[in-house]
């Protein structure tokens, strides 16, 4: 019999050696932080084509950089099952485990599997932080109709995590964003140490903010002096930490003008952090307010709240008073606004610096107890008022060819004013939906925005 040569017989012995597959075991338990990418995670005896071994009991537990998450696909599957516990769960065939199994854990959610994987077909499963474990379970027992059992392989990448919204920090200013989503940074890994960021929204005039969360996890301290979040407006606000899965903080409202979110961590103990959501709604409250004729409300900067080349006054009146104010204001120069009810009747007087001109309601009387609905217009010179859809009407011209009003310096007094000014008596009776160019002075007022103080509140009620 002839022999081959010796170098052939060794090439052959290596054809015949199984392919070594890079990657690890899940066990010994242990954990690794950031490991290379794109690895291969498999049973003790895989990759040499040897079943699992009995009585495993191991966990493996990856940390990839924060701001990544784990795209885990779990390639092959074949991990003896409890036979009495199959279940289905259309389209796919799953086993419920019990001493067998490997078991993807996210912290936030994990998944178990046995058996085989359905059709054979990879499962792919995607991380909500930047760590994951990997546990694999094996009964002590030899089952008795147990075969050869290769056990799993699964492989996993890391990439960037896809979080609507935007994060607190850097610290800023948004302006014109009627909603969003914060989140702490790095969420939704955790949020690391020494972070010190403050982001101030604007809420509009007209409107509040709602604030509510969909995850909550900071350091605990007894006054929440470590790590904490901050959420207030000029009113006052709260100061945050702690918190859980099941333990979110409550739904907010801020009705001032400023909404303030400051997060804070120091150098010890990081945790996942914070994803808050906001939006603005219009203010529900303070639409209607009746008054005894000892209240006013101002509206601060009014010069820069109201128009100057047209105004649009709108709002509905009940009462029994004979002469009231209404609206009144006036600058350093001589334009000036003034608005109210002269025996019975409704008139608005404006001059843009050349003269005042007048629009008198004089068909219906408003001094009658019942409600009467009231429109003002101006359009560079031209003044309209209506009262009642039309039941009564005016319109006027202003003097000279000034056709903007200016008010450099001036405040809006509503329903009154102070009394050195010494106009008409303040109002008396019930006045709703109040808007002057789109701005709601008695709504805005009830939820004491800086802008809009008021004297004499605990003279008026709600409708």
């Amino acid at each position: 019999m002839k022999h081959l040569p010796v170098f052939l017989t060794t090439f052959a012995y290596i054809l015949l050696l199984p392919k070594e597959i890079d990657g690890m075991t899940a066990c010994p338990s242990r954990t690794i932080s950031v490991p290379p990418d794109d690895l291969e995670v498999t049973s003790e005896g895989y990759a040499d084509g040897d079943e699992y071994a009995l009585g495993s009991n191991c966990t493996l537990t990856i940390t990839t950089d924060p701001g990544k998450v784990f795209k885990v696909t779990l390639n092959d599957l074949e991990i003896q099952p409890d036979p009495d516990a199959l279940y289905e769960k259309f389209p796919v065939k799953l086993f419920k485990c019990k001493d067998n199994m490997v078991v993807i854990d996210f912290g936030s959610e994990k998944f178990e599997r046995c058996g085989r994987l359905y059709q054979d077909e990879p499962e792919t499963f995607v991380s909500t932080g930047n760590t994951m474990s990997i546990h694999f379970l094996t009964q002590k027992e030899k089952s008795f109709n147990r075969r050869h059992i290769r056990g799993f392989s699964l492989s996993y990448e890391t990439q960037v995590a896809q979080v609507d919204g935007e994060s607190i920090c850097p610290g800023r200013h948004i302006k014109k964003k009627r909603s969003g989503t914060l989140f702490s940074p790095g969420f939704s890994s955790n949020y690391g140490n020494d972070q010190d960021c403050q982001v101030v929204i604007p809420i509009p005039d007209n409107f509040q903010m709602n604030v509510w969360f969909s995850d909550f996890s900071l350091q605990n301290s007894p006054t929440c002096q470590n790590d904490w979040l901050t959420i207030k407006d000029e009113h006052g606000g709260q100061r945050m930490c702690a918190g859980g899965v099941n333990r979110l903080p409550p739904f907010k409202e801020l009705k001032a003008s400023l909404a303030k979110f400051h997060f804070r961590s120091d150098s010890s103990v990081d945790r996942k952090g914070f994803r808050l959501h906001y939006n603005m709604t219009r203010l529900r409250d303070g639409h209607c307010m009746c008054t005894l004729g000892k209240s006013f409300i101002c509206m601060m900067n009014f010069n820069k709240k109201v128009r100057r080349l047209w105004h649009r006054i709108k709002f509905s009146i009940k009462t029994t008073q004979l002469n009231g104010l209404i609206m009144f204001s006036k600058g350093t120069l001589r334009d000036y606004m003034y608005l109210g009810i002269r025996d019975g009747t409704i008139f608005y007087r404006s001059d843009l610096g050349t003269g005042s001109s007048l629009v008198v309601a004089n068909d219906a009387k408003v001094n009658d107890d019942v409600w009467h609905k009231v429109e003002i217009r101006r359009r560079k010179r031209s003044l309209s008022i209506t009262v009642d859809d039309g039941r009564a009407e005016d319109t006027s011209k202003t003097r000279g060819n000034f056709n903007k009003i200016d008010l450099p310096e001036s405040v809006g007094f509503f329903l009154g004013t102070p009394p050195e000014l010494n106009i008409l008596p303040n109002f008396v009776g019930c006045i709703q939906d109040f808007t002057v160019d789109g701005r709601e002075p008695l709504s805005n007022a009830y939820v004491s925005k800086p802008e809009y103080p008021s004297y004499g509140m605990e003279y008026m009620s709600v409708c």
